[in-house]
C-alpha cells in the first residue's frame, strides 16, 4: 500500500508482523467488574488519577432529557463495585459522549490535589452547548463552565486533553448546514488568590476542510499551541495550531493560525477508507494515531515534524477497531479495542511489530472499549461497554465494565501451582527476588499460578508467626494471580526492616518463601 502526504509517495508494509511467544498479559482474577442499574450504562473514556483511582465516564438513559452523565470512580480497594457514583443531568438536555482526564494540582502549599476534568456536548432543540466540567477528588466540588453555541449548530464528538498547567483543550466538529466542520478550543486557566478557576470567555476556531466533512477526535498540547488529529473523507488529518492565535477571546471568530509544520494541514490519502479514533504522544514527541482501515484495525506513527514513519494493520483480515491507547515504560504503544464482538488488548512496538495479543472476552454479547490507563507497575485498566446480544438469556440492556490485565509471567516463569518472588519500582520489574526496600518505592510482586479454582491466600508474618499483611484473591484453575506489598502492615504502618516468612496457600498452592525488608537510602 503506498501513502501520499504532500505530494510523497512513501512504501509502507501492510503489518509488521513477529511471533508471538504466548499472551503477555492475562485478565486478573475476578474482573471484568460490571455496574448495572438501569441496564443503559455506558461508558465513553477512562482516566486514571495520581493515587491509582481509575475513572469512567459515560452515558445512562434517561426519560427526562435522553442521556445523562454517569461517573464512577473505582479502587483495587473497593473490589467489584465503583467506589464513588454520580449521576448529572440538566432537565430537557441530552448530555452525550463525555471524554475524561486527571490533572494533579500542585498548590504553591506543596500540596498536591486531583482533579478531573469533562468535555461533552448537550443538545435542547435547535441549540448545542459544551461543557468543561472541573470535579475534584472527592465530588466535593463540581465546577461546570458551559459554552453554548448559536442556534442552528450543533456540536459532536468531543475529545479532551489537559496542559502540565490545568488548561483544558477540546476538539470535536462543529455541523453547519449538514457538513461537520473540525472545531478546536480551549478554557484559559487562570489563578485567584490561590485558587483554580477557568476563565468564563472561551477561544474557539473551526476549520472548513475545503468542504470535506471532518472531526476532531484527538487534541494533544504541545509546544505552545496543539496537535489536533481529525477524521473525514475517509482519511485521516493532522493540525496543528498555536496558542498565541488565541488574543481574541471572541467565541466563534476564524482566528487560529495554523502552524507552518503543519501548513497545509497534512491529509493522509490511501487508498484505504481510515477511520482513526485516538491519538496520543510519547515520549519521544512522536504522535500516534489508532482507529482502523478498510474496516480492520489499525494503528499511525507520526514524526514531531507529522511526517508518517509507518503504518500497520496488527489484525489483517479480521472485522476489528481500536479506540483508546497509551504507552508502556518501554516506549511500546498498548492499544484497545473491538476485534468481531470481543475486546482485544494489543501490545504494538516502536517499528510496529505486534507483540501481544490479549483476548479475554468471547460469546454472543459485544463488549466495546473506550478507554486504557497503564499502572507504573505495568499492569493495564480497561473501560468497556457491555452490550447484550438479542440472543441472550437475559436481556441486559448495556453496563458499564472495568478490566483489569495483569502481565503474564508465563509457565516457564511460574510453573502450576507455584510462587515466583519480584521487586516493582515504578515502571521497572525485576527478579526473581524477595528483598525489597519500601523507602526506595520497591515494592513486592507475588506471582502465584493456581493448580486448580479457588481462593488464594498470600500471609506475610514476622518470625514470632504474627500476620504482618494478608492477601486474598478468587482465582480459576491455571490462572495467574498478582498481589503487591508495599512493606506495610495492616495497620498501614511501616514493616520493620529485618526477615519475614511468606505463606502462600489456596487453588492447591502450598508455598513458603523467605522476603526481606530494608530501609537504607
Amino acid at each position: 500500500m503506498r501513502f501520499a502526504s504532500r505530494g510523497l509517495l512513501l512504501a509502507i508494509p501492510l503489518c509488521l508482523s513477529c511471533s508471538l511467544a504466548g499472551a503477555r498479559f492475562v485478565l486478573a482474577p475476578g474482573f471484568p467488574w460490571t455496574y448495572s442499574v438501569t441496564g443503559s450504562e455506558t461508558v465513553t473514556s477512562l482516566a486514571m488519577d495520581s493515587r491509582n483511582w481509575v475513572w469512567t465516564a459515560g452515558n445512562v438513559y434517561s426519560a427526562a432529557s435522553g442521556q445523562d452523565l454517569l461517573l464512577l470512580v473505582w479502587t483495587r480497594t473497593h473490589p467489584g463495585e465503583p467506589y464513588l457514583t454520580k449521576k448529572y443531568d440538566i432537565p430537557g438536555w441530552s448530555l452525550d459522549e463525555p471524554s475524561i482526564v486527571c490533572w494533579k494540582w500542585l498548590q504553591s502549599s506543596g500540596d498536591q490535589k486531583d482533579y478531573a476534568f469533562l468535555a461533552l456536548t448537550g443538545r435542547s432543540g435547535g441549540y448545542s452547548f459544551s461543557m468543561i466540567w472541573r470535579i475534584d477528588e472527592y465530588f466535593a466540588s463540581f465546577t461546570p463552565d458551559f459554552f453554548l453555541f448559536p442556534g442552528g449548530l450543533s456540536i459532536e464528538s468531543l475529545a479532551l486533553n489537559v496542559e502540565g498547567s490545568g488548561t483544558p483543550y477540546v476538539t470535536g466538529s462543529v455541523i453547519q448546514g449538514g457538513v461537520k466542520h473540525l472545531l478546536y478550543y480551549r478554557y484559559p486557566r487562570k489563578s485567584s488568590g490561590g485558587s483554580f478557576v477557568l476563565e468564563q470567555e472561551v477561544s474557539a476556531t473551526w476549520w472548513t476542510g475545503s468542504g470535506i466533512s471532518l472531526e476532531g477526535r484527538g487534541v494533544v498540547p504541545y509546544m505552545n499551541g496543539a496537535v489536533i488529529m481529525g477524521a473525514g473523507g475517509g482519511d485521516l488529518w493532522l493540525l496543528r495550531y498555536k496558542s498565541e492565535t488565541f488574543a481574541d477571546p471572541t467565541p466563534m471568530t476564524l482566528k487560529a493560525e495554523i502552524d507552518p509544520a503543519f501548513d497545509p494541514p497534512r491529509r493522509i490519502v490511501t487508498p484505504a477508507i481510515d477511520e482513526p479514533w485516538a491519538m496520543k504522544k510519547d515520549v519521544y514527541d512522536n504522535f500516534w494515531v489508532v482507529g482502523s482501515s478498510d474496516g480492520s484495525a489499525a494503528v499511525w506513527k507520526f514524526s514531531t515534524g507529522g511526517a508518517l514513519q509507518w503504518m500497520v494493520n496488527p489484525l489483517p483480515g479480521t472485522s476489528s477497531t481500536l479506540y483508546a491507547l497509551s504507552f508502556d515504560a518501554s516506549g511500546n504503544c498498548l492499544t484497545t479495542g473491538v476485534a468481531g464482538n470481543g475486546l482485544v488488548l494489543l501490545t504494538v512496538g516502536p517499528n510496529g511489530s505486534l507483540l501481544d495479543d490479549a483476548r479475554p472476552t468471547a460469546g454472543s454479547d459485544t463488549v466495546t472499549p473506550r478507554g486504557l490507563a497503564v499502572n507504573a507497575d505495568g499492569s493495564v485498566w480497561v473501560g468497556a461497554t457491555l452490550s447484550s446480544a438479542p440472543s441472550s438469556p437475559v436481556w441486559r440492556g448495556t453496563c458499564a465494565q472495568l478490566y483489569y490485565f495483569i502481565p503474564d509471567p508465563g509457565p516457564a516463569v511460574v510453573a502450576r501451582g507455584g510462587v515466583v518472588l519480584r521487586v516493582a519500582a515504578g515502571a521497572t520489574v525485576r527478579g526473581p527476588s524477595g528483598v525489597i526496600n519500601p523507602r526506595m518505592g520497591e515494592r513486592l510482586s507475588i506471582l502465584v499460578r493456581a493448580a486448580e479454582g479457588g481462593n488464594v491466600r498470600a500471609q506475610v508474618m514476622n518470625m514470632r508467626g504474627e500476620v504482618v499483611r494478608e492477601f486474598t484473591e478468587a482465582c480459576s484453575g491455571g490462572s495467574v494471580v498478582e498481589f503487591l506489598w508495599d512493606g506495610r502492615s495492616v495497620s498501614r504502618g511501616d514493616a520493620a526492616p529485618g526477615v519475614y516468612l511468606l505463606r502462600v496457600s489456596g487453588g492447591g498452592v502450598r508455598v513458603m518463601k523467605k522476603v526481606v525488608v530494608t530501609r537504607h537510602r
